[in-house]
């Protein structure tokens, strides 16, 4: 019952209101979103509230950077009278205020939520969210002005579980919600209801059958300043259906059905600086929307041999939005894929995958727009793994692509392109003498792009990439673990027409690790980064011959040390430092020669010294403290952050 409650509920798609984030109105969701958060609530506090009839449970937060201070304080109350009932509540206040600057927030929260289940006969539920967001704004265009988010919502919701027309299984969902608040310059207020329900069938254990609809309808006002808009009515149906043929959890046909269908209307703000509703209400828009979605999937899993097994999966989606008032919201875009899968099992440790997708696309974006388009996308992808023994493995992929888009207005917008792609790779594991393990990891692509309409042919291109990295780990004995990896990653760009525009970047990095386990309460580890970058091109010095010409590089040196001292369960001491060097170097000719004409060079680092503790007290509650004197240095950071406390500290007690 409950997978297909999952899904077909989902299927239908019906505006259900859900909490609101962040101080924004209450967003809409599926139905069976609400039903599986009701179903996990009633479970989870089911479990924790049968003890006590009223549990308070009261948090005191603190958490301060270099830039911001913030204070926190939650009361959750949890309640068991009985006749199988659970309400909870809490309220939450949290205030920030940032360093260096006069800006401040302020954010508090209320919530209360009843519920009362009858297995296997019904659920109820009732919850209430209110929500206020007090923001100072740093953009240009409104700085020092607050933001200010103030909603309330009430959603209540009824589920029957049971079988009608001799169904195996069956539900019926109503629900209704009132959602009121302002945001920001907008004040809204919203009535939803809506209904649906699902039938299923089960023949056997090769076919399950499962269908259902569902409506809602809404009606919405909105304020700006002194104009209001009224009478913004919404409706949306919806139906859903799946079928599953086979036995075990891969099934031989495998299809999937949703279909929504209805009309929005809303308030929208003008296109582009939509700030300027601030001094013209009246240049917000009265939008209808006419949307339509449908989705398809098909999948078939078909093993006619222990050895050899093939997946099918199709997909198909299709979705319309028409606006009657600006129309260059509109869009409609369709897309088809079909991928086939054929995995081999050549050897017991052996395996050989190959994967053949064909996908077909289209975009439109309404009358005005010049950027619709169509696309196709052909791919072949083959992979082997081998297991040759419990200490090596090797895998081996190649894959080759074409993508191929077409602008519908060519005219205005001559931009269709082939893009074709070759990549390849290897990964091999190895694990020698217990105490060494070993993993090489190389890649190499090729993508070329070509432009079609021949004043753009000038940007047609190759593209290469190369990835060679090793890496080994050490555990010479239980109290030390050595880790090396080596990393050479080389991209190059070479424009086809135009032999001087070539860019090559070559990045070399070796990063060292160590860990030192001097006692059991004891913990040392070090870190090293070394990375050479070096940038250039390919220049022409005569003759036709083609020679590397360096623009720059750049040298980084990232050293760390960290030291861990626990002694005793929930207590930690801890000291980290950190140096850097990095230096760049512009590289030119001089006298005929490479060689360096500019050097930048800087240092930074820093040193942390703290501790975390956590411990219980009096069996009901809990002290969490992370506290870190944090000092920085650095040419490029500003003076705020450059000496510090970084806290992160609560109370929790259970009543």
């Amino acid at each position: 019952m409950k997978e297909c409650a999952k899904w077909v509920i989902v299927s239908l798609a019906l505006l259900v209101p859900a909490l609101p984030a962040g101080g924004a109105r209450a967003q809409q969701s599926s139905l069976a979103d609400s039903i599986a958060a009701a179903d996990e609530t009633t479970e989870d506090e089911a479990d924790s509230t049968r003890v006590d009839r009223i549990k308070p449970v009261w948090t005191s937060s603190m958490r301060a950077g270099f830039s911001d201070l913030s204070l926190g304080s939650t009361m959750l109350i949890k309640l068991d009278p009985g006749c199988d009932w659970l309400v909870n509540g809490s309220v939450n206040i949290n205030k920030q205020t940032y360093r260096g600057r006069d800006v401040e927030g302020l954010s508090e929260t209320m919530t209360a939520n009843a519920t009362k289940l009858l297995p296997g006969l019904f659920m109820f539920n009732a919850a209430m969210v209110e929500m206020y967001n007090k923001k100072t704004t740093l953009g240009m265009s409104r700085y020092g002005k607050d933001i200010v988010f103030d909603s309330k919502n009430i959603n209540m919701k009824m589920t029957v579980d049971r079988k009608f027309l001799k169904a195996s299984r069956s539900q019926i969902q109503v629900n209704g919600s009132l959602n009121r608040g302002l945001e920001d310059f907008k004040f809204d207020s919203e009535m939803m209801g809506g209904a649906g329900g699902f039938l299923g069938y089960s023949i056997g254990d090769y076919l399950d059958v499962c269908g259902g609809i569902g409506a809602s309808s809404s009606r919405e006002s909105s304020e700006i300043g002194p104009v209001k808009f009224d009478g913004l009515t919404s409706r949306m149906d919806s139906i859903g259906a799946y079928l599953k043929c086979g036995k075990g959890k891969e099934k031989l046909i495998d299809a999937k059905y949703t279909r929504r269908k209805g009309v929005k209307r809303v308030v929208n703000l003008p296109k582009g600086n939509y700030l300027q509703v601030l001094d013209d209400p009246e240049s917000a828009l009265r939008e209808e929307s006419h949307r339509r979605t449908e989705n398809f999937e098909l999948k078939s899993f078909v093993q006619p041999f222990g050895f050899l097994s093939i997946r099918v999966n199709f997909k198909h989606g299709f979705s319309r939005m028409k606006n009657m008032v600006d129309e260059r919201l509109d869009r409609e875009s369709e897309n088809s894929e079909i991928a086939t899968t054929a995995r081999y099992q050549y050897a017991s440790r052996g395996t050989a995958t190959v994967t053949i997708q064909n996908a077909k696309s289209s975009d439109d974006r309404g009358p005005q727009s010049i950027s619709s388009y169509d696309e196709k996308a052909k791919s072949v992808a083959v992979s082997i793994s081998h297991l040759f023994a419990d200490s090596l493995s090797v895998s081996i992929r190649g894959a080759s692509s074409l993508k191929q888009k077409f602008f519908k207005k060519y005219e205005q917008n001559p931009r269709d392109a082939d893009v074709l792609s070759y990549y390849g790779s290897a990964l091999l594991k190895s694990k020698l003498f217990e105490r060494i393990s070993v993993v090489i990891d190389v890649s190499a692509g090729r993508y070329e792009r070509v432009n079609i309409d021949r004043s753009l042919s000038g940007d047609n291109r190759f593209e290469y990439n190369y990835k060679l990295s090793p890496s080994y780990t050490v555990k010479p004995s239980g109290w030390i673990e050595l880790k090396q990896k080596y990393t050479i990653k080389i991209d190059y760009t070479d424009f086809v027409y135009r032999a001087e525009e070539n860019f090559l970047n070559r990045n070399t990095t070796v990063e060292t690790m160590a860990s030192f386990r001097i006692k059991s309460s004891i913990t040392c580890r070090f870190k090293h980064l070394y990375l050479l970058k070096d940038t250039g091109s390919y220049r022409e010095r005569g003759g036709g011959e083609r020679a590397y010409s360096p623009f720059g590089e750049d040298i980084d040196n990232d050293l760390g040390l960290a030291l861990m001292y626990t002694p005793s369960e929930g207590f930690e001491v801890l000291a980290k430092a950190d140096f850097r060097n990095q230096k760049s170097n512009q590289l030119g000719d001089i006298g005929g020669r490479t060689g360096v004409i500019s050097s930048v060079m800087y240092d930074s680092g820093g040193l942390v010294l703290g501790f975390k503790r956590k411990r219980k007290f009096a069996g009901k509650g809990e002290v969490d403290l992370d506290v870190s004197y944090v000092r920085r240095f650095g040419p490029n950071l500003a003076e705020i952050a450059r000496e510090y406390w970084d806290v992160d500290a609560s109370i929790t007690y259970n009543f």
